[in-house]
């Protein structure tokens, strides 16, 4: 029987290692650094012309595969060191026994996972001040933007606005499903990282990764024209994105429900596999956190 109580204290474990993280801490101010290129710019500009605009963007944050191959890498490198073993690990394994701490980890890539998405969330809304609007319209900037009528400004307006998500979603239907997807994308890379580090004692997960993260840049461009429409559809990490799955019956990328069933079924049985794995082997303990 599986001890909740000892699960938890896994799982608060890592997050209380946060704050002293440098590498997350990198991380997080890599995200607002990219978060205050895109939206300040497009803020101004919106102020400038119309008087403000929703802050309801990050929908078109991951325009492009240049931008989703970063949340990708970044992605990557916030969840390189699963199952984020440290020199507490062994007393941690006395305490509470190796699979409380397993499910522990695979649990705490699921609530990291959110935590993180939040953060993009967060950043975008910051950024967008002072053009702070809630409201679930898009309002005229937005929809003006979308039809491609840009004002001539002293401002540059680097974040793509797409027509069909305003046309086919409110703004709060666009956020809400956009943060699922990029939330599931980080809980499967984090799920591979995890299975192919415990199989290879922490070798294999980051070059794993970043082979996928490469074919997924490089099939944006080549995929479509080398192996037909339907790559997307085996590139899992794209679908972070609303651009790179379906909503609109085009046939060339893959609708919701696929993407959910493979993105979710994949970090399950990751999940399971991982634990298989880590219950069998030896333990090892990595002498220094990724």
């Amino acid at each position: 029987m599986i001890n909740c109580r000892n699960v938890l204290v896994c799982v608060w474990g890592n997050f209380k290692k946060w704050g002293k993280n440098t590498r997350i801490i990198v991380l997080l101010l890599t995200i607002a650094a990219f978060g205050f290129w895109d939206y300040t710019s497009i803020s101004a500009y919106a102020r400038e012309i119309y008087g403000g605009m929703t802050s309801w963007v990050l929908p078109f944050y991951l325009r492009s595969p240049s931008m989703i191959m970063v949340y990708c890498c970044i992605t990557a490198a916030f969840f390189g060191n699963a199952p984020f073993a440290d020199r507490q690990m062994p007393f941690t394994l006395i305490r509470v026994g190796r699979r409380p701490w397993m499910i522990g980890q695979f649990l705490y890539i699921w609530l990291a996972g959110l935590v993180y998405v939040m953060i993009y969330l967060v950043v975008s809304i910051v950024f967008m001040l002072p053009s702070f609007d809630l409201s679930n319209d898009w309002g005229t900037a937005v929809r003006a933007l979308a039809a491609g009528d840009v004002m001539p400004s002293s401002h540059l307006v680097t974040l793509g606005i797409h027509e069909k998500i305003v046309r086919t979603f409110t703004p709060i239907e666009a956020t809400v499903i956009t943060c699922f997807l990029m939330w599931m994308v980080a809980v499967f890379m984090a799920n591979l990282i995890m299975v192919f580090n415990l199989a290879s004692r922490g070798t294999l997960g980051i070059p794993v990764t970043g082979l996928l993260i490469f074919l997924m840049y490089f099939w944006s461009y080549f995929g479509q024209m080398w192996f037909g429409e339907y790559i997307y559809w085996f590139s899992p990490f794209s679908w972070c994105s609303m651009f790179m799955v379906d909503f609109w019956n085009q046939g060339i990328y893959p609708p919701l429900g696929y993407v959910t069933a493979v993105l979710l079924g994949g970090s399950l049985a990751m999940g399971v596999i991982s634990t298989v794995i880590y219950c069998k082997k030896d333990v090892h303990m990595a002498k220094e956190e990724f």
